[in-house]
């Protein structure tokens, strides 16, 4: 039996990460520029590397459990087997607990026993916040499976503030690096108190054996699969370089590239929010054997990235350099060069969300093993050879480089090995309003340099793009059919406007539809 209509569902998930997105974005650019001012490039370069460690310790630590518990949840409330899904909650829970509990504990007495490299005191706060920090990231995950995204919208924007505040009264207070660092432990134990009151899943600990053995080992083997890819994207997506830079570079570089790499993780983000909405669905129309629905989702979420992501991509770079001259100060002019490198790696990356996710969602996550272990070896290869002997411009290249080929390799396993069609038309037909805008884009860029140049950028963008998508008829009938849809959860005055208002524009007829017309022919 197919899921119920989900464009409306997407749409009301997809705009409270997007309220999650953009709170998140500019709290965390802010708490960055003010981090940055207070530190200074040595200073900041220190506080990087302790954050990098937190994100790196506590996905390793995380067993790939929060990607597991949002796609069998989803499966298993998709088909009503709410037992097991208990089941499955409480014993995942207890055991990444357990884990995240002994790792903090090990740590804590290596560094009492002055066993590690580096005794700065802040280190003790760092390994104490592991536990929070591990059990918020693994009940965020449970509502992804769930998708109440609101609740993690709401819950995520709150602590969100409450971290940006701590951030200036830190530095009202000269905290320091050790009263930065405890703004990590304070945020991840108050959304970790307020989720796990709010499941609404029973604490069943009565016993994992009570769960058919097929699903036992489906779930031990996918859980293991994303651990080792979770490991080796660590050296991908999860800065490898900030460690060769610590090895063969300076504090000043690291800060550098932090910068850079942050800037673009936002843009990340966004990409992964949108990702976060569709695994559950992918996971649950794979569950219900409806193979259809995973193609038509797949294809309508990299349209959806192309539009969305490749021109918010182009004007970033073509206001990069007077951007981080605004937020930083001119000291970090530097970072401008490396933001422009990975940025164009950016689309790529978001893509390689996507394709990631149709894999894991139908349970490939064996494929996606093996092809991650050779991107972290020639990513590993390319570290070595450029960061020695270029720094941090090496580093950015590095990074930029392995998200380009990673995103050939996805696209190769999703239509090759799981024989989902690519949208080639759909994306040319995106690419194609995007030319004329880039050379809009670069003029407006060289004429206004300064400052006003990256309003001016924006304004541009938002001028000219919509334009340019209707005269290159990117948007199709099909298309305007699912936004006059979600339209319906408007008041009814409202929708009749936006109706006729949508009525009137030119489109490009076609026949594909992600809840439409396949789910008519799946009723048949």
């Amino acid at each position: 039996m197919q899921p119920a209509p989900i464009s409306i569902n997407i749409f009301k998930n997809s705009v409270w990460n997007l309220i999650l997105f953009v709170i998140q974005g500019v709290t965390g650019l802010v708490m960055s520029i003010l981090v940055a001012r207070y530190l200074g490039p040595e200073l900041m370069g220190e506080y990087s590397y302790v954050i990098w460690l937190i994100g790196v310790i506590s996905l390793v630590i995380c067993l790939g459990l929060p990607n597991a518990i949002t796609k069998f949840l989803s499966e298993l409330i998709g088909s009503e087997d709410k037992a097991h899904a208990n089941i499955i909650y409480a014993t995942l829970l207890q055991l990444q607990f357990i884990i995240s509990l002994l790792v903090s504990i090990i740590l804590i007495l290596l560094f009492y026993f002055n066993l590690l490299p580096d005794h700065k005191d802040y280190y003790l706060i760092a390994f104490i916040s592991l536990i929070p920090v591990c059990m918020s990231a693994f009940l965020t995950a449970v509502f992804q499976g769930l998708q109440n995204f609101r609740l993690i919208s709401i819950v995520g924007s709150s602590i969100s503030l409450l971290q940006t505040a701590l951030v200036v009264l830190c530095i009202k207070l000269d905290a320091g690096i050790m009263g930065l660092i405890a703004i990590s432990l304070i945020g991840g134990l108050l959304q970790t108190l307020i989720l796990v009151k709010s499941t609404g899943l029973a604490l069943d600990f009565t016993g994992w054996l009570k769960i058919p053995k097929k699903l036992r080992d489906t779930i031990a083997r996918y859980s293991l699969h994303v651990y080792w890819t979770v490991l080796l994207s660590l050296i991908v997506w999860q800065k490898s370089e900030i460690f060769f830079l610590k090895m063969y570079s300076t504090s000043e570089a690291i800060a550098f590239y932090s910068i850079a790499f942050n800037t673009v993780m936002i843009l990340t983000t966004l990409a992964s929010l949108f990702a976060a909405v569709i695994f559950p669905v992918l996971s649950n129309f794979h569950g219900a054997g409806y193979t259809t629905g995973v193609q038509n989702i797949y294809a309508k979420s990299v349209k959806v990235m192309m539009i969305f992501y490749l021109p918010l991509c182009m004007c970033f770079i073509a206001v990069a350099k007077p951007l981080i001259v605004l937020m930083y100060s001119p000291a970090y002019t530097t970072v401008s060069p490396l933001l422009i490198i990975l940025l164009v790696s950016a689309l790529f990356s978001a893509m390689g969300i996507i394709f990631a996710n149709v894999i894991l969602a139908v349970n490939r996550s064996d494929i996606q093993a093996k092809y991650v272990t050779l991107q972290a070896a020639v990513n590993i290869a390319l570290d070595l050879l450029l960061i020695p002997q270029f720094g941090a411009t090496g580093a950015a290249v590095a990074n930029s480089a392995i998200r380009i080929a990673s995103f050939f390799v996805w696209l190769w396993i999703v239509q090759k090995k799981l024989g989902f069609s690519f949208p080639w038309r759909e994306v040319g037909r995106c690419i194609l309003p995007n030319v004329p805008l880039a050379f809009i884009l670069w003029a407006v860029g060289s004429y206004y340099p300064g400052s006003m140049g990256i309003v001016v950028v924006f304004l541009a963008a938002l001028l000219f793009y919509p334009v340019l998508i209707f005269v290159f008829k990117t948007i199709t009938g099909d298309d305007i059919r699912i936004a006059k849809e979600v339209a319906t959860i408007l008041p009814e005055p409202y929708e009749r406007r936006i109706s006729a208002l949508i009525d009137k524009l030119p489109l490009r007829r076609d026949t594909t539809s992600v809840n439409h017309e396949a789910h008519e022919e799946k009723q048949e």
